[in-house]
């Protein structure tokens, strides 16, 4: 082999080399990645009392709220809330929602709490929450309240103006998350009628027993089959037949709910799992749901152990990271969410949230080419403030090595070899140093094309690094004389 070809024969060997140590079984394990949405942005909730008027679906960018009005976070066990309806609203929903979290885990196993603290945005006025409420979905939301799931737990928009907003349609929300079993949903009318159940206290909704009365308008062998892409899904009727089941049936036997939920969620039909476990046709079921609306006594009502609630002013800039985070998560809004993320900055340009958020935002996006010069600042800003953070550091290396300045990306080179993105890093640098050390091999540089595969080694995989030192080895031995 002559000189030439050396260096070229070993970036296909070297490359080899490192997949067959990363993957054993020739298997590529895919890292999700942070800041992109989910196929599925999550039930979108008419609450439980009304619908909104109809409303124009919001088109074009977010405008930004308005900084003349003052939000608050709040933060508890379980909840971080972010509201511009005044501290002592906020406080009433944290404690609110604490006592329901508290009952519904006490109730059943079938509610969990989500690793991450869930983030709640209370809105004062529709207007505001309107765009947030149309870019998660991707369609005009006639809705009081929203979750958005991800990656990184959930996020939840409430329009405290319309009726029932300060109270039943965060606490309708919070059921959902908490039933919601990874990627696994239970039927829509048990989700629903839980959903509705709960977040009244297992109090009579008049509104959903004034629609029992006389012939359902929607038999419940076609409610049991409804889902959520189903038009009557929205309906009024849905919500109130789904309501009736749930209370009829936990107020006649709570346990025996959760296990014909086992038999419904093991694949067997929802009317043979009602008939097994409480001995009721649907016939004899739909009867027992017109008593529904007899008086009950809340089970919001027994006293909850005091909860650690801190409270503090939001700062404007602050706001607008959160907002651009949730837009970040959804598919297709990351526009919207730099759009956000800039605005932060220009109005504090020392945000440290602002540029973390505005770096793995850049990081989320496969076809977006980071640009040193307009990029640059914001990622090293961001690695400034934290140096561990892998969303981070990876672009900041990958931009150092793409514009030649590796004492930089060495010394970034360190806080990824041991991370999630070390063999991406490790690739990089073979994608990058091998063609290098080719082409001087190739105009007769052979001592510089062996130091650039010695530099390389050391950040190498033991085989890898064996390989590295053998080929420079072999160029030095080229230049020596004869």
């Amino acid at each position: 082999m002559n000189r030439i070809a050396v260096v070229t024969a070993a970036a296909l060997l070297l490359a080899a080399s490192l997949d067959a140590q990363r993957n054993p079984r020739g298997s590529i394990p895919r890292v999700p990645r942070t800041g992109t949405g989910l196929p599925r942005p999550g039930y979108l909730d008419p609450g439980s009392i009304e619908r909104r008027p109809l409303i124009p679906a919001h088109t074009g960018p977010i405008p930004l709220p308005s900084p003349a009005r003052q939000w608050v976070r709040a933060e508890t066990a379980h909840f971080i809330l972010f509201g511009a309806t005044g501290e002592n609203a906020v406080r009433a929903v944290a404690h609110d929602l604490e006592k329901l979290t508290a009952l519904l885990t006490r109730t059943s196993p079938y509610f969990r709490l989500p690793p991450e603290r869930t983030r709640i945005f209370l809105f004062a006025e529709r207007r505001n929450v309107q765009p947030y409420f149309d870019a998660v979905a991707n369609a005009r939301v006639d809705a009081s309240g929203l979750t958005l799931r991800h990656p990184k737990g959930s996020t939840t928009l409430v329009d405290t103006s319309a009726r029932g907003g300060g109270g039943l349609t965060p606490r309708h929300e919070l059921v959902h998350d908490l039933i919601r079993r990874g990627n696994r949903l239970p039927p829509l009318w048990v989700d629903e009628g839980l959903a509705e159940y709960f977040s009244n206290g297992g109090l009579p909704v008049r509104e959903h027993a004034s629609r029992l009365r006389g012939r359902l308008r929607m038999p419940l062998p076609e409610m049991f089959a409804t889902h959520a892409e189903d038009p009557r899904a929205w309906s009024f009727d849905f919500y109130a037949q789904s309501w009736a089941v749930v209370a009829t049936l936990l107020r006649r036997d709570r346990a025996a709910f959760w296990q014909m939920l086992q038999d419904v969620d093991g694949g067997r039909d929802a009317a043979e799992a009602i008939e097994a476990r409480y001995g009721l046709s649907l016939r004899e079921l739909e009867f027992a749901m017109r008593k529904v609306s007899a008086p009950a006594t809340s089970l919001l009502v027994e006293s909850a152990p005091p909860i650690e609630l801190t409270v503090t002013p939001l700062p404007y800039p602050d706001l607008l990271v959160e907002l651009g985070e949730l837009l970040a998560r959804v598919k297709g809004r990351e526009a919207d969410a730099e759009h956000h993320f800039l605005a932060a900055l220009e109005q504090d340009g020392n945000n440290a949230a602002a540029h973390l958020a505005y770096a793995e935002l850049l990081l989320s996006i496969p076809e977006r080419v980071v640009d040193a010069h307009v990029h640059r600042p914001y990622l090293e800003r961001a690695y400034e403030r934290a140096p561990d953070r892998v969303e981070v550091a990876f672009p900041l290396f990958t931009l150092y090595v793409n514009t030649g300045e590796r004492a930089l990306a060495d010394n970034i080179f360190p806080r990824l070899a041991d991370s999630p993105r070390g063999y991406d890093a490790r690739r990089l640098l073979l994608d990058v140093d091998i063609p290098r050390a080719d082409a001087l091999a190739r105009e007769g540089h052979l001592h510089e094309a062996a130091q650039i595969l010695r530099d390389l080694a050391p950040k190498m995989p033991d085989k890898t690094r064996a390989n590295l030192e053998g080929q420079a080895a072999r160029l030095e031995s080229l230049a020596a004389p004869p």
